[in-house]
């Protein structure tokens, strides 16, 4: 047997699509909820900043105020007079952001600061004295917070006077001082929450180690390194990789006794069914009948021990499986003396059981050889269809070939394609039952220009 390693064959594992991630998924939802709670807090925080920021300037107006009442005075005719010295400089500079008035009880303005200008603020509401009001008013499109308190001014004479004393200034300085605040808020809060999107990440990692752990058990279950899940697992994982290890077990034990079964029931039907033949070899007819019997049975527990595909299972080397038929074919064809060409990529396994590897494969190997003149030809390699890799085999032969009319009915059972050739017509059946088993198909075509091929794929 001349065997060739093929080159050039892509040995990757075929892409899986992503069916998404745990870890993604938390990271992604811990994303989400820090975002609307961050925002949340932002929001309060910058909320509660103004209001205290605003309740500051309250309180700075009202010192403004107390620093007018200090240095006022007030005459018989209602008129108010400061000294030179004024106790505020920024209510002598214009557009100073700092303004001041004081209203006559009935609202009539007695003073207003030189910071002013030709502003017009509107007066304060009627207010009982000794009541203070914050307010915000809107002033040539600027908005200006005003404290106002209301005075009952004693004079020397004992009469008393209601005057109403406003200090107002823009919020320019506010909403700096917010601005300010909010980027802190903000570069905080993203500081934070990718400490805690780091720490989670970590935490994940290591919570979700077991369930890693655990994959590449069962990989190396797929692969044949080991026979179960370890018990080292935490107490949420115990009861899944213990009934996994169960599952394993009764598969192992139930494939086992089923082929037993089998091979006990291909034993007891042999037996009468030879004796069946020895006791009517003179009748033709009934001889028939009796083959007919025979290759029902064969057909049919041939079928029944196709183990198919089958989940934690490690996939075999299909190397040592082909030289084993070739070696066993060239015997049984050794007085034709055939040649048997064979390329073969080493690396290749089959994803299923070696005795339905065997089946498939010779039965192919042994259809040829029925058929072939002086060579039979195997080709066995790893191919890409789309986005999936599979097994290809390919059988071909120097025969008379195939006709493409017979070619679907050949792979039914007891159907041969010549009567005289040796064979009970079921072995290409067996083959098409193996593929469907295993979600394969089956391509019959010529060989050049004599000869026939059989060409296998299955997905990996």
């Amino acid at each position: 047997m001349k065997q060739h390693v093929a080159q050039g064959i892509d040995l990757s594992s075929p892409d899986r699509p992503d069916s998404g991630s745990i870890k993604r998924r938390m990271l992604a939802a811990t994303l989400a909820a820090l975002l609307l709670l961050f925002t949340v807090i932002a929001l309060v925080l910058v909320q509660a900043f103004q209001q205290s920021g605003e309740q500051a300037l309250n309180e700075r107006l009202l010192s403004e105020i107390y620093g007018l009442l200090a240095t006022a005075e007030v005459t018989t005719e209602e008129e108010l007079l400061f000294p030179d010295q004024f106790p505020q400089f920024r209510f002598l500079e214009e557009d100073s952001g700092l303004v001041g008035e004081v209203f006559a009880g009935d609202q009539r303005s007695l003073w207003r600061s030189p910071s002013m200008g030709n502003g017009l603020f509107p007066p304060p509401p009627d207010m009982a004295p000794g009541e203070s009001r914050f307010d915000s008013i809107q002033l040539d499109g600027e908005t200006w917070y005003r404290t106002s308190l209301m005075v009952d001014w004693e004079q020397g004479d004992g009469s008393s006077v209601l005057l109403n004393f406003s200090a107002a200034e823009n919020d320019a300085a506010l909403i700096q001082e917010v601005s300010e605040f909010r980027n802190t808020v903000a570069v905080g809060l993203t500081v934070v929450g990718l400490s805690l999107l780091v720490i989670q990440g970590l935490l994940m990692r290591w919570g979700l180690a077991p369930l890693g752990r655990a994959a590449n058990e069962i990989g190396r279950i797929k692969a044949g390194e080991q026979q179960a899940l370890s018990g080292d697992y935490p107490v949420e994982l115990v009861p899944l990789t213990e009934n996994l290890n169960s599952l394993l077990d009764q598969q192992r034990s139930h494939l086992e006794r089923y082929r037993n079964a089998l091979a006990d029931a291909a034993h007891s039907i042999k037996t009468p069914l030879a004796a069946l033949r020895n006791s009517v070899m003179g009748d033709g007819e009934s001889l028939r009948q009796v083959d007919a019997i025979d290759r029902t049975v064969e057909y049919h527990l041939k079928k029944a021990a196709t183990v198919g595909p089958v989940a934690m299972r490690a996939p075999i080397r299909v190397e040592p499986l082909v030289e084993q038929l070739v070696a066993s074919l060239k015997k049984v064809y050794a007085d034709r003396q055939l040649r048997f060409e064979v390329t073969l990529d080493q690396n290749c396994q089959f994803p299923g059981d070696a005795g339905d590897f065997l089946e498939l494969l010779g039965n192919l190997l042994d259809n040829g050889c029925k058929w072939a003149t002086t060579e039979v030809g195997c080709v066995i390699g790893r191919v890409r269809e789309s986005d999936r890799e599979l097994l290809q085999l390919a059988v071909v032969d120097d025969g008379p070939g195939v006709d493409p009319a017979t070619g679907d009915l050949i792979v039914e059972r007891g159907v041969k394609a010549d009567s005289k050739v040796s064979g009970e017509g079921i072995g290409l059946a067996i083959v098409r039952d193996i593929l469907d088993s295993y979600g394969g198909r089956l391509e019959i075509g010529r060989n050049g220009t004599s000869g026939a091929k059989f060409r296998v794929q299955l997905p990996l």
